[in-house]
């Protein structure tokens, strides 16, 4: 920083250093993914949904390659060769698609032959020495242009179906609850955040890879696995449902299937659950949908511009975000990518 004298060298203090203090943090808790090699000198790889990094040993050669990140889409400030300052960064962007993944180019002969982004140097989230609580699953909130009314309070059953047809080895997530933006006492922790909103799921059935990942989802949250979840959930499971009442598997037997809450067809992805109705915003609550892969990786659900809501419920969301807004107690159903909306009643 310019700063230290008398001998003293302040290793702490360089930008590389400081940088990936908060790499770390941002990271903690989250496992290892998306692993790279060259076979040789060059690796990368992801902690979760949260940061990547890539390093090249190689004196003689760049890293040159087009690499998964597990990141949502959007350029990114690499923390190794400059800081997030008014918006911007002061070194290399490094841009991730829609599918999380992003062309790294890392010459040899770079003086820090390394590149590391996170979920917090997302390019116009801050100044990145105190940007507040910023992340990709809720982009930036307005808040709401009217007084907060009171939400309603107890459990209830509510249902949210995302429309997504799938290949063999994809599976669909929710993360959610209340913008950071919007509400006070939010942490990066299900269980201390205010924005987090406990539920409890309904689903039964033997699918193996549904029950292990609701297995320790106690909370819609933005944060991503809680303690006890199964290996490769990326927030709330959902469950592959269909309207047609022939098909041989049954949600209420298999976990996955027909159910008579699908009016709409093949391909609609429920989530089930018993919410606390009380910790939503005037019942309304944000989602946006993951699709996990079985290799590894994610694809994120693009920000949406949801308008007012059709169906026997329906409604408009009590403020602006780039998510889906669903209502406690009803039965949500949106498209993956879309805008539309249907709330019913049960």
């Amino acid at each position: 920083m310019g700063t230290c004298d008398n001998g003293w060298m302040c290793e702490h203090r360089w930008r590389q250093n400081r940088n990936m203090v908060r790499f770390r943090n941002v990271a903690a808790g989250h496992g290892m993914f998306n692993w790279w090699d060259n076979g040789n000198n060059q690796i990368a790889f992801s902690r979760g949904d949260r940061a990547f990094i890539a390093i090249n040993n190689e004196d003689w050669s760049a890293l040159d390659a087009t690499l998964q990140t597990g990141l949502s889409s959007g350029d990114y400030c690499d923390v190794i060769s400059g800081d997030l300052s008014n918006g911007g960064c002061t070194g290399k962007t490094i841009t991730v698609g829609g599918d999380g993944r992003a062309h790294i180019y890392i010459a040899g002969d770079d003086e820090d032959p390394m590149i590391a982004i996170h979920a917090e140097s997302k390019v116009g989230s801050g100044n990145g020495i105190d940007p507040g609580v910023v992340d990709p699953v809720h982009p930036t909130h307005t808040h709401p242009t009217h007084p907060t009314q009171v939400s309603p309070t107890g459990t209830e059953r509510t249902v949210v179906f995302i429309k997504k047809q799938t290949s063999v080895g994809q599976d669909l997530f929710l993360r959610g609850g209340i913008g950071h933006e919007v509400r006070p006492g939010c942490t990066s922790d299900a269980v201390s955040s205010q924005c987090a909103i406990p539920i409890s799921h309904r689903i039964g059935g033997t699918n193996t890879n549904l029950n292990s990942w609701k297995q320790g989802d106690n909370h819609l949250d933005w944060y991503g696995v809680e303690s006890g979840q199964g290996y490769g959930a990326q927030g709330s499971p959902l469950a592959w449902t269909t309207s047609n009442s022939n098909n041989a598997a049954t949600v209420s037997s298999q976990g996955y299937g027909y159910t008579p809450l699908n009016q709409w067809g093949d391909h609609y992805w429920m989530l089930d659950v018993d919410m606390d109705c009380s910790r939503t915003e005037n019942g309304w609550f944000e989602v946006k949908a993951i699709v996990g892969y079985s290799g590894g990786g994610v694809q994120w659900e693009s920000d949406r511009n949801q308008g007012t809501c059709g169906g026997t419920a329906g409604g408009t969301k009590p403020y602006s975000s780039g998510n889906h807004f669903a209502r406690c107690g009803k039965i949500n159903v949106f498209d993956f990518d879309g805008n539309t909306c249907t709330i019913e009643e049960f």
